[in-house]
């Protein structure tokens, strides 16, 4: 008897639980248990010595010193490239670094900032599948396998403790945001369909190549939901997010259209970027995607030429390709129960094309050169990743009814033991300390490939870095006294001009937002032969030249209108919640009476 009277007190407890909402905060609180596991190497500080560690927190450093002279969200560091200036955020979406900067205070070092971040990336992406999985199939354990699945994933481990690669890695943590958004629009209630700005907006601002990918495979999710789409009521709010995602993205990307169209870049040069015979060779074979390569054994060094790649891990997993083999099984159940099979044939479909780009079977060495823009076939493996994972959690719930919490409790444990050889096979090279080489203005750890020059400041970068801080006559003879420079500041007198024209070199990289006045009149600016801001004075002209960098018109309208746009946005997500919580309180009091 008294056995009988505790199952059923056992019973009673799961039914509580169920009907509150303290297994939310249970299931909470095991994904950030999950996300502290794998994330364990952060524990170490050489994690920064990783292939692109060093540049991320560079690109922290380097957007502080910016504010720090005053910049608001700023474009330029002064202090990089010898002084002449060098810049990250005019090319590479800021987030990262505007959000680093934000919560440096917090973490007190550069690289605890960098892990912090990383760390919280782990939680996001961990509960962001879960709550897509749960979205899409409505079972719970499923959500909590296919999260731990995820973040359990060889390439994402690669891209985050091999690679630091760190705009994918936001993406990866955003990808299910997005799609959480598009789902619950298409096929839900569409009362969350501001995520798809959430996770847009993130995605954007953090990884140029990534958001390309990115609006390829969420356009395919909406063709094959065309008959969702095309309704009035989703167009509608497809449109308001578009608009917030334009706007709220514009302080970035009208002044990297507005670079392009100035000068040449590196970064835009096809000649410096790679070829399509080069991204065919970095294309992956067949067995590597199948056979996990736990070989963690070193990351960044300075002097190693070696190929990266041989470190890397681009497998798959053996959790998603076992799902793949269900696949056939599960549409047969779809089949039997005449079930909808689009929003699953979708992310098998999608994931296997993604596979596919990132194969040796694909001929990039036969696309166009505009291709090369994403460097690396692999790439494809971000995406493919999510979608398989994602095609994962819904051939589990399938088989959930015969699953209980210890299924979980257990698979937890096997991808644990599943990834054990890279914790103890991950090791990186033991560099002293990270602040000298990160603030030496010249350091090739403070500027990447220093790809986002001017393309002759690139080709000339080591006659730049010998050249010294003056202003340099190319042209005419003149006196240059009371010559002045603080970081994007600058003044000199110009005295004894010559009847011929003077023509200077001024010590700044040629980008865009700078002003140079002369008696207070606004004067052209060129570019020099070496990259470098150039200006022509008329023979015979004395005066003050002043030079500051208040950035371009468009660059500070559209800071404007993008920080406009996100107080909107908060306000209609606000309300949209406010009334969804009022909405619900006089559903209960109307079925209370």
């Amino acid at each position: 008897m008294k056995k009988i009277e505790v199952n059923q007190q056992i019973k009673k407890i799961r039914i509580i639980i169920k009907q509150s909402r303290f297994s939310d905060i249970l299931i909470f609180l095991f994904l950030v248990v999950v996300s502290i596991i794998f994330s364990r190497p952060l524990l170490s500080n050489r994690v920064l010595f990783t292939h692109d560690g060093t540049f991320h927190v560079s690109r922290i450093i380097g957007t502080q010193f910016s504010m720090e002279e005053g910049q608001f969200l700023p474009t330029i560091t002064s202090k990089w490239m010898n002084n002449f200036g060098y810049s990250w955020n005019l090319f590479y979406p800021p987030l990262f670094a505007y959000i680093g900067v934000l919560v440096k205070p917090f973490f007190v070092t550069y690289t605890k900032t960098l892990y912090s971040i990383v760390f919280y990336l782990s939680i996001i992406a961990c509960l962001s599948m879960y709550y897509l999985v749960l979205e899409i199939t409505k079972r719970k354990k499923a959500a909590l396998i296919t999260s731990i699945i995820y973040i359990s994933a060889p390439y994402r481990i690669t891209n985050v403790f091999v690679r630091m690669a760190l705009g994918e890695v936001i993406t990866m943590s955003f990808l299910p945001v997005l799609f959480l958004g598009l789902y619950n629009l298409l096929k839900g209630n569409g009362k969350r369909h501001y995520l798809i700005t959430v996770g847009a907006v993130v995605i954007l601002l953090s990884h140029n190549i990534s958001s390309v990918i990115t609006l390829f495979i969420a356009i395919a999710f909406g063709l094959f939901n065309i008959k969702e789409v095309v309704k009035k009521d989703i167009i509608r709010k497809l449109l308001i997010n578009c608009f917030f995602i334009v706007s709220i993205t514009m302080f970035f990307f009208v002044p990297l259209f507005e670079s392009k169209q100035y000068t040449n870049y590196a970064v835009f040069d096809s000649s410096f970027m790679t070829s399509n015979e080069e991204m065919h060779k970095q294309s992956i074979h067949l067995k590597q995607l199948f056979v996990d390569n736990f070989k963690y054994e070193r990351a960044f060094s300075i002097d190693d030429e070696k190929d990266h790649t041989s470190e890397m891990n681009f497998s798959l997993g053996y959790p998603i390709i076992i799902s793949l083999v269900m696949c056939p099984y599960v549409f047969y159940r779809l089949i039997r129960e005449k079930r909808a099979i689009n929003t699953q044939l979708y992310f098998i479909m999608m994931g296997c094309v993604c596979v596919y780009l990132t194969t040796f079977y694909f001929p990039w060495d036969k696309m166009p050169r505009a291709v090369t823009f994403l460097q690396v076939p692999y790439r494809f493996l971000t995406p493919a990743v999510f979608l398989l994972s994602v095609q994962a959690g819904m051939s589990i719930s399938y088989i959930e009814d015969k699953m209980n919490l210890y299924h979980v409790f257990a698979a937890m444990i096997l991808l644990i033991i599943y990834t054990y050889p890279y914790f103890i096979n991950l090791s990186y090279d033991d560099l002293a300390t990270e602040y000298p080489m990160l603030v030496d203005s010249t350091s090739f750890l403070a500027c990447a490939n220093f790809e986002y020059l001017p393309y002759e400041a690139r080709k000339n970068f080591d006659d730049l870095c010998q050249r010294n801080n003056e202003v340099i006559k190319l042209k005419g003879e003149a006196k240059i006294v009371d010559y002045y420079k603080e970081n994007v500041k600058m003044s000199f007198e110009i005295k004894d001009n010559s009847n011929e024209d003077l023509i200077l070199e001024l010590p700044y990289t040629n980008y865009i937002g700078y002003k140079i006045e002369l008696n207070g009149q606004k004067i052209n600016i060129e570019e020099s032969p070496r990259g470098l801001i150039q200006i022509s004075i008329p023979g015979g002209k004395n005066g003050q030249i002043s030079v500051s960098y208040p950035g371009t018109n468009a660059m500070n309208i559209t800071k404007t209108v993008s920080i406009l746009s996100t107080v909107l946005f908060i306000v209609y997500v606000a309300i949209i919640n406010t009334k969804d919580v009022l909405k619900n309180k006089k559903v209960e009091v109307q079925s209370n009476e």
